[in-house]
């Protein structure tokens, strides 16, 4: 829950709001590697995860992040941690609040409700980022958040999960591709 409520009243300057991150900084699929418990504390790639609406919200174009994990220990925690961020990275738009001194009870992580009548806001839920003290004659924080929403933590189906077998063989979780359907091979003797 919010630690904080935010308002016009708290206000001491103007409010700078980005919409939505650059090109360089999205992604919709994760992938990377972590320290395998299972294969003798080899360096291995856990499966790419994609969320099928992060796809759609980025025009239909794949845009892939890759990670290292070296304190996960097994596939599955670490394709839980890539949805976690795929998920987190629909939450885009970002403003830096200058605050009266109301702003030093908000730590970094803590989680606030801003109200901005101007910008048609009523208890928007953000996430502080960051802050700073605020330059000028006025003491206060310059508080930099980003929207959060409790959707945004929901764990994947189980059926999701990409799971690799003993002998190797990848059992995809879906969302999967298909298995084409309607082929027919014609052997051509030459």
């Amino acid at each position: 829950a919010p630690s904080e409520t935010l308002t016009d009243d708290d206000l001491i300057g103007s409010v700078a709001v980005e919409t939505s991150f650059t090109l360089s900084d999205r992604f919709n699929t994760v992938k990377g590697v972590y320290v395998s418990d299972a294969q003798s504390n080899e360096v291995v790639e856990f499966p790419e995860v994609t969320i099928a609406s992060a796809v759609t919200r980025d025009n239909g174009n794949t845009l892939k992040r890759e990670i290292k994990l070296p304190f996960s220990s097994d596939t599955f925690q670490c394709q839980r941690i890539a949805h976690k961020m795929v998920q987190l990275s629909g939450q885009q738009q970002t403003i830096v609040l200058p605050t009266n001194v109301k702003g030093l009870r908000v730590r970094c992580g803590d989680r606030v409700n801003v109200t901005i009548e101007e910008l048609g806001w009523t208890n928007k839920i953000f996430r502080c980022i960051d802050w700073a003290f605020a330059a000028g004659s006025q003491i206060g924080v310059n508080l930099t958040l980003r929207e959060d929403s409790s959707t945004a933590y929901a764990d994947m189906d189980s059926t999701a999960y990409t799971s690799v077998d003993g002998a190797g063989v990848i059992n995809a979780g879906f969302p999967g591709v298909p298995a084409p359907s309607g082929l027919t091979a014609n052997l051509i003797r030459g």
